[in-house]
């Protein structure tokens, strides 16, 4: 299983359109998986730091399918909102400034930032970006 390991989140975050959630997208797919959620909002500058503490505890853990970070697409470049999801709710200390959340606060769509893209897709749908022409 291979993981998205990025670290130009930037080009991740922009304009982009939010859509309704559709029927499935949020929801756990595969029984006897648990992932807890997590939230973040971040300026510019923080990006680098928290991308690396959740790199961090991503690969001491062996790249768990549990665990991914993902960016959520805003009209405003900052701040920016990161979603992060773990196996178990013990490792939310080890994120600092992260709150839990519940699964059902998940928007339908966010960029995979480091996780499996599998795993991510059984939750979100890549943003859809609409050009202004």
């Amino acid at each position: 299983m291979e993981a998205h390991l990025s670290h130009d989140a930037g080009e991740h975050i922009g304009n982009r359109h939010w859509l309704a959630r559709p029927p499935g997208v949020g929801q756990p797919k595969q029984q006897g998986i648990t992932m807890i959620w997590a939230r973040k909002t971040i300026e510019s500058g923080e990006w680098q730091e928290v991308q690396d503490q959740f790199e961090d505890l991503f690969t001491k853990l062996g790249c768990p399918g549990q665990m991914m970070l993902v960016a959520v697409s805003s009209h405003d470049p900052a701040p920016a909102t990161l979603l992060a999801s773990l196996p178990n709710a013990v490792l939310l200390s080890s994120l600092a400034g992260f709150e839990s959340i519940s699964e059902g606060d998940l928007p339908s769509e966010a960029s995979l930032l480091i996780g499996h893209n599998r795993q991510f897709e059984q939750h979100f749908r890549y943003p859809v970006r609409h050009l202004g022409i």
